[in-house]
């Protein structure tokens, strides 16, 4: 399932991606390319026994591509790096840094133009391929799965050219590997982003 999701989610992200290139017509119709990061506010789901753990401040940045934003409704793939993980009192940081690819189904209310004021939604998946992962700056990259597979909800207005946004990502996969033989252990984010858009 979840690797049949992966490759839903390439697939579609590479669609989203060539397109623009394949009919240059359709950058008239709402396909934008353009950068976005923030801050991410993430912590580590253990089930019943996540009492130890608090709430760790990481961030993220990177491309964005479609939207749509002359349409209502529209797709949009987003290749971010994303610092993610948690903090535990008195002991250290749980550090995961991931590549974040979200293909998300985009509905937008308000102007068209770029001149104007936009709102929109953001519903749909996304793959997190882990780069690295540390405990209080040791590696425990062989504790972890090299890949999450992620549900995403958000929202943000477009104003000109100029974006602000707010995500919530849930893990559905466990990340523990050989970590945590009684729980499972998933992510649990939200982001907080800007961005600008250059067409």
């Amino acid at each position: 399932m979840a690797k049949a999701l992966g490759g839903w989610i390439l697939g579609v992200a590479a669609l989203v991606l060539l397109g623009p290139f394949a009919s240059p017509a359709r950058a008239q119709d709402g396909v934008g390319v353009g950068i976005k990061g923030g801050l991410v506010f993430s912590t580590l789901d253990f089930g019943a026994n996540d009492d130890f753990l608090e709430n760790k401040t990481g961030w993220t940045g990177g491309l964005f591509i479609g939207g749509n934003r002359n349409g209502i409704l529209g797709v949009e793939a987003d290749i971010l790096y994303a610092r993610k993980g948690a903090q535990i009192e008195n002991v250290g940081d749980i550090d995961i840094d991931v590549l974040e690819i979200p293909v998300l189904l985009r509905l937008n209310a308000g102007s068209g133009s770029l001149s104007g004021a936009r709102l929109y939604g953001l519903v749909g998946p996304a793959m997190d391929f882990r780069l690295k992962s540390e405990f209080a700056g040791i590696d425990i990259v062989d504790f972890t799965q090299g890949y999450d597979v992620n549900l995403v909800f958000g929202g943000g207005v477009e104003i000109t050219r100029f974006l602000a946004e707010v995500r919530d990502n849930h893990g559905l996969r466990n990340i523990s590997k050989n970590f945590s033989q009684s729980d499972d252990i998933k992510t649990r984010s939200w982001a907080l982003l800007i961005g600008v858009r250059f067409n």
